[in-house]
């Protein structure tokens, strides 16, 4: 099987390492703008890596996005429209610019696209929701929820405050 990782960042590298445990004879080959973090990913995986992104997509099994997500919806279109698979990092965009040609893409094509979204399986989110729907509480009036994360933590290599998401 051979993948394509779009974003040598904190969850590309998770992907690929990931990935490694699962199968180590995966052929993987990655793709980023950063000289340091190419160089570190392919020294730390022995994967390929790329400075642009592969014209033909088409070649890989899958395509992980794990880019900014104003890439996403750009990105995910590309891969498919070339006949791969994907897999894009959540939130599939920052907006929802390209939105209707991505689901007609979806409808037409024969390839599989997911988004990932780790809290779908979060035993605790789903105890909370069996409970809602079950009414044992009687009816929801008001829900507050609240997740946090020391931001100097969050990607150790890099400034938090030059990230995407501050």
């Amino acid at each position: 099987m051979k993948l394509l990782i779009l974003g040598c960042g904190s969850i590309g590298t998770r992907h690929i390492s990931n990935l490694r445990e699962i199968d180590s004879t995966l052929e993987i080959d990655a793709f980023d703008p950063k000289k340091q973090l190419r160089k570190d990913t392919q020294k730390k995986f022995q994967v390929n890596t790329f400075e642009n992104i592969p014209r033909n997509k088409s070649d890989y099994d899958l395509v992980l996005i794990c880019t900014p997500p104003t890439s996403h919806i750009k990105l995910t279109i590309d891969s498919l429209q070339d006949g791969s698979n994907v897999f894009v990092e959540k939130p599939l965009s920052s907006n929802l610019t390209g939105i209707s040609k991505l689901q007609n893409i979806i409808k037409k094509n024969d390839s599989l696209a997911f988004i990932g979204y780790n809290f779908r399986f979060n035993e605790g989110i789903n105890l909370i929701k069996e409970f809602v729907k079950s009414k044992k509480l009687g009816k929801v009036l008001h829900a507050s929820a609240y997740f946090g994360h020391y931001l100097p933590d969050w990607i150790p290599l890099q400034d938090y405050r030059k990230n995407y998401s501050f």
